[in-house]
Formats: structure tokens, C-alpha cells, sequence
């Protein structure tokens, strides 16, 4: 279901001038969700991911991703991840950004 539809029939804006993104929802709508978020946010330089979710995360979600988003290639210069226990899930969540955010300086796991 496209996050367009999902947020009851209104249409969002991309927000190209965002620099800091913290989506304030539960990844609970998957992986998929998450991912055309970021496609409507280009140019995140620091990225906020809070309690890292095992249900967008199952059956190596992550590693398995076909398409990453063209802002977490290019664009974010650190990436916080919140309440993290080091859980397999997570660590695959980590390992995908460190494989693809290739101008990555920081990452922070509290």
C-alpha cells in the first residue's frame, strides 16, 4: 500500500529541503514504507530511525532490499538509530546502512 494512500487520501509533498529527518511513525508498514518515505524526504544529512522494528526487519528485510533510496546513497552524513538493543534485526538494519549511505561519517546506536 503506498504511504500516499495510507495517510488517509492526502497527497504529501516531497520536502527537499529538509536537512535532519526523524519519522515520528511506527515502521510497523514495513520496510517498503519506511523507504518511499525517504524517497519523498532527497536530502537528508542526518537521519533518525527510533525503535528499529522486527516486523520490517523480518526474513532480513534489510539485507534483502532491492532499492535503496537515492538520499540514503548520496545525502545523509550521520544516522542516529534509538532504543537499540543489538538484536539481530537490528544489527542487519545497521549493516545495510553502512553497505549503502556512502557518505556516511557517524553512526550512533543508543
Amino acid at each position: 500500500m503506498s504511504l500516499r494512500r495510507m495517510l488517509c487520501g492526502y497527497v504529501l509533498p516531497a520536502f527537499p529541503n529538509m536537512t535532519r529527518l526523524e519519522p515520528g511513525f511506527n515502521y510497523g508498514h514495513g520496510l517498503e514504507f519506511l523507504t518511499e518515505f525517504l524517497d519523498m524526504s532527497p536530502n537528508p544529512e542526518i537521519l533518525i530511525l527510533d525503535n528499529v522494528s522486527k516486523d520490517e526487519c523480518e526474513v532480513d528485510g534489510w539485507a534483502s532490499q532491492l532499492k535503496v533510496p537515492t538520499c540514503l546513497e548520496l545525502h545523509p552524513k550521520e544516522v542516529e538509530i534509538k532504543k537499540f538493543d543489538g538484536l539481530d534485526f537490528e544489527l542487519g538494519a545497521v549493516e545495510f546502512l553502512l553497505k549503502n549511505a556512502r557518505v556516511l561519517a557517524r553512526i550512533l546506536c543508543v
